[in-house]
């Protein structure tokens, strides 16, 4: 493996990113009754430091990045996945959803919150299950890179206050949100979104009533929903709930950058932008906070939500969409 095998506990400690596995340590779960569980070890049993690469990045939320050495914790591989009666969800807490080469599956975010990163295999293709609760951010990636398999772990600090993936065969360092390795053999690389949805559970088991829900045995985590928390500050730590008032949908066309905050739509009433001449309709369903792009025959385009300062602090030359100046420019 790429990743320098030495103890690194205390820098691990004072990386802010980590927080979340921290809590998922301290926390004992919530309780859902008497219901069929899943069988395996518990994920927090199964975390554990793989040493530190080199990088240019912050080691907590808001500082400056910088050259150091960061800690690399092991994510979770090939979780179970069960019916809802064997994963209860409640029907306001937030999922990313995939449909992909026949499987439909839902990944909580409450379980995401306490690992961030996950390697699965949906409908035939290896992916990387990814979130980031500071840029409010899931995403899902192709986990072959030039043709060969890799395996993503989770870097304990930040670039641009969001998530850094460190993939095991090669150590190179990938920004979440940029899609690309930012450091090591694959700099300058992207990654291949599998496009998804970010939304409630509500909505995603009415449109996909036949969905498996991954679960992880022995830990129900804290059910993540949408609910006034200020997304403009770091808090400490960090939220088990999720702001949509500066949510929105960032997406790339034609090599430029667009972002639609959920507000702005929201004024629509129905009436949502279209992209590219028309090929492609940005939709919006209020009831599952979700907003995502799709082509004319349906099909999902790669899109993502995000907070709008994470999202502007990647792609700061984005036209910000509003409702009354639909070409506003930050």
């Amino acid at each position: 493996m790429a990743v320098k095998q030495r103890t690194a506990a205390l820098r691990w400690l004072l990386g802010g990113a980590v927080l979340p596995l921290l809590g998922a340590v301290a926390c004992g779960g919530t309780s859902y009754g008497d219901v069929p569980r899943l069988e395996g070890p518990s994920p927090v049993a199964q975390l554990r430091m793989l040493g530190t690469v080199w990088t240019v990045a912050q080691e907590r939320p808001g500082g400056e990045a910088r050259r150091h050495a960061m800690s690399v914790a092991q994510a979770p591989d090939r979780p179970p996945r069960g019916t809802p009666a064997q994963v209860p969800m409640r029907p306001d807490e937030l999922v990313v959803g995939v449909e992909i080469g026949g499987e439909v599956i839902a990944y909580p975010l409450r379980f995401l919150n306490q690992v961030e990163v996950l390697n699965d295999e949906a409908g035939g293709t290896p992916v990387a299950v990814t979130w980031c609760p500071l840029a409010g951010t899931a995403t899902i990636f192709d986990r072959r890179v030039a043709g060969t398999v890799h395996t993503f772990h989770f870097g304990t600090s930040l670039i641009h206050d969001s998530l850094l993936l460190v993939d095991q065969e090669t150590g190179s360092v990938w920004a979440q949100i940029a899609r690309e390795a930012i450091s090591g053999s694959h700099e300058g690389t992207g990654l291949e979104v599998i496009p998804s949805l970010q939304t409630t559970w509500a909505f995603w088991s009415a449109r996909h009533p036949d969905t498996q829900v991954m679960g992880f045995p022995q830990e129900q985590g804290y059910p993540y929903v949408y609910a006034d928390f200020p997304a403009d500050h770091f808090p400490n730590p960090l939220p088990s709930h999720h702001d949509p008032a500066p949510l929105g949908l960032g997406v790339e066309v034609a090599g430029e950058h667009w972002f639609f905050p959920l507000r702005e739509l929201d004024e629509l009433h129905g009436d949502l932008p279209r992209l590219a001449d028309g090929a492609l309709q940005v939709r919006y369903e209020p009831a599952g906070l979700v907003a995502w792009v799709e082509d004319r025959n349906g099909d999902l385009i790669d899109s993502q939500m995000a907070y709008e300062r994470a999202w502007l602090a990647v792609h700061p030359e984005s036209h910000v969409y509003s409702y009354t100046f639909p070409g506003l420019h930050p």
